[in-house]
């Protein structure tokens, strides 16, 4: 994983409550179990609310 996707990763971690010391440097989306499912959902909240703030600095 690229230094940006570990970024990410940890934030989400934080969004989801995951102690980001217990897990792997891997991507979630290609894992299965709870903490994933976690994972999988923090990411496509962090992805939204980015696209977000991403449109904002286009206008």
């Amino acid at each position: 994983m690229t230094p940006e996707e570990i970024k990410i990763l940890n934030d989400c971690c934080r969004i989801a409550g995951v102690d980001a010391s217990k897990i792997r440097a891997e991507n979630p989306m290609s894992k299965k179990g709870s903490t994933a499912s976690l994972l999988q959902a923090a990411a496509a909240e962090f992805h939204n609310k980015r696209q977000v703030v991403d449109l904002h600095r286009e206008y």
